[in-house]
């Protein structure tokens, strides 16, 4: 997880085998003599084509991909080759931040983009910022908006992680070099939750948009292997979330307060199943964190909950099936419900899929698409999510897509919210 492109290599590329296209795009499925007609679904006889079949007009439902947006929900943006990174709202508009290749070179880009997905060229150089980053598997790690507008990207290399921040219309403000960053949190006086690893410690901090005045705090104990996030809570404490061992992995939290380190227990219907992969963490607005991942080489989803009161508690859940494969990112809705993206195995292929949580909760939404889960073909066979944002009742969600035999290539998703 220390670099985009070795996370989306891991999760992406093994699995872009020559799998056959298809022409659906969608999840669920018609039962036998059933006429595919529901509520919020457009019933073929009649006349108005936005109508269900009692005749009033069609709403959207919750979860399912907006047939306006691009084409059936998924729109290819016409920025290149190469691997989506990170989004953001900026206002009515999007931040997007992706490593775009061409030929042997690979650079961090920035777009500014409409709800409708077209370039704004008022941003940057005709609507492009480009960032150099020194050192080779170079990546796109994070992407955030402080409250007083600035655009902060955490651009990888194998070596180091680059801080920089731009003015809320892509011009350089500053730079800063760290050892490997986790994402960063914006937080409400302007400053910046982050965490990275140093001689196998997880330490956690803050530091200001400009990538100075850092605050730090290592853990306790040598065996951190990779972190996704730091947090500041209410009561100015810092949390970091990263994840521990070399052989059998395990996730943790550091809190630089009173509670310490805090370990998730492997839940007992998992097993001996390792905890492979810890893809990113939430904080819910009761201070508490959710953290989600993949476990047993990606075959399941992971997920926990930290409560830090006067007895410090995690709770862990997982799933199978249909949106399990592997979760990316996760962000919190106004409901206080966790929205995970990243892709799912069907057999055939790698779909872009994404879950939807019960508040404050590591459980599925059962009322929400099939117990929770959601998926839709890419548009070349196969894809993954790697982040998401909500902004005026839908979710943005960005990806790569590809098959073995085309580059990888990047779009966007409009899911109803």
């Amino acid at each position: 997880m220390n670099n985009l492109v070795v996370r989306i290599g891991a999760a992406l590329y093994p699995l872009l085998t020559a799998f056959a296209l298809t022409g659906a795009i969608g999840c669920g499925s018609v039962e036998s003599g059933d006429d595919g007609v529901g509520p919020g679904m457009d019933d073929p006889g009649s006349d108005d084509p936005g109508a269900d079949d009692a005749g009033t007009p069609a709403m959207p439902v919750a979860g399912a991909l907006d047939p306006a947006f691009g084409a059936d929900g998924i729109l290819e943006l016409p920025i290149g080759h190469g691997y989506a990174g990170g989004i953001a709202a900026q206002g009515d508009k999007l931040i997007l931040c992706s490593t775009i290749i061409d030929g042997a070179n690979a650079r961090v880009h920035l777009q500014r983009v409409t709800q409708s997905g077209v370039i704004d060229t008022q941003f940057g150089t005709d609507g492009d910022v480009a960032i150099e980053v020194a050192g080779t598997n170079v990546g796109c790690g994070d992407l955030e908006l402080t409250p007083d507008g600035h655009i902060v990207v955490v651009a990888r290399s194998a070596a180091s992680s680059l801080l920089k921040t731009f003015d809320y219309n892509g011009a350089p403000v500053s730079e800063t070099t760290f050892p490997a960053l986790g994402r960063t949190t914006a937080l409400p006086n302007g400053r910046l939750a982050t965490s990275y690893i140093a001689t196998d410690k997880l330490v956690t901090g803050s530091l200001d948009a400009m990538g100075a005045n850092g605050q730090w705090k290592a853990s306790n104990i040598g065996d951190a292997a990779s972190t996704v996030r730091g947090f500041q809570r209410s009561d100015g404490s810092l949390i970091g979330v990263g994840r521990f061992g070399t052989t059998t992995l395990s996730w943790r939290v550091m809190v630089s307060g009173p509670v310490g380190l805090l370990e998730v227990p492997a839940p007992a219907a998992a097993g001996t199943k390792t905890n492979d992969l810890l893809a990113d963490a939430a904080m819910f607005a009761d201070g508490s964190v959710f953290a989600v991942g993949g476990m047993d080489s990606g075959t399941e989803v992971m997920t926990a909950r930290w409560t830090f009161g006067d007895t410090p508690a995690v709770t862990v859940d997982h799933h199978t099936g249909e949106g399990a494969s592997m979760a990316m990112a996760v962000t919190i809705d106004a409901q206080q419900r966790a929205f995970v993206v990243g892709s799912a195995s069907d057999g055939s292929h790698t779909r872009f899929a994404w879950q939807r949580y019960l508040p404050t909760s590591t459980a599925l939404d059962p009322a929400y698409q099939m117990a929770g889960v959601a998926s839709a073909v890419a548009p070349m066979g196969n894809g993954e999510l790697v982040d998401a944002v909500m902004l005026n009742g839908s979710v943005f969600a960005i990806g790569s897509f590809a098959t073995e035999s085309n580059a990888p290539r990047i779009a966007l998703l409009k899911i109803h919210q």
